[in-house]
């Protein structure tokens, strides 16, 4: 899991289908103040072991009625192996949370 600071879900989520990871740093890292923002999520295939894919996800915190919400922004984007290994050991320009 991959959680960066953000809020536009347009943007991203047309970073990600073309496969523009390096966006990614351009948002930084969530801070703990953060009242919204991106959790980056990577599901491989439990049957071939082979096929992975990315899964975006716009959290709020505070959401509707007071209580927090997700909204996918992406899912089921299929990323090759090498995607996957960059994904993995992706580091912010800033300090902050490492790795998918």
């Amino acid at each position: 899991m991959l959680e960066a600071h953000g809020f536009d879900a347009d943007e991203l989520k047309r970073r990600l289908e073309s496969k523009d990871f390096a966006y990614l740093a351009t948002l930084g890292p969530r801070s703990p103040n953060d009242v919204e923002w991106f959790r980056i999520d990577l599901d491989r295939c439990q049957g071939c072991e082979n096929t992975t894919t990315l899964t975006a996800k716009s959290v709020d915190r505070v959401g509707e009625k007071g209580r927090g919400s997700e909204k996918t922004v992406i899912e089921n984007l299929l990323v090759s192996q090498d995607e996957v290994d960059r994904l993995r050991h992706f580091e912010f320009d800033t300090p902050g949370p490492r790795g998918v």
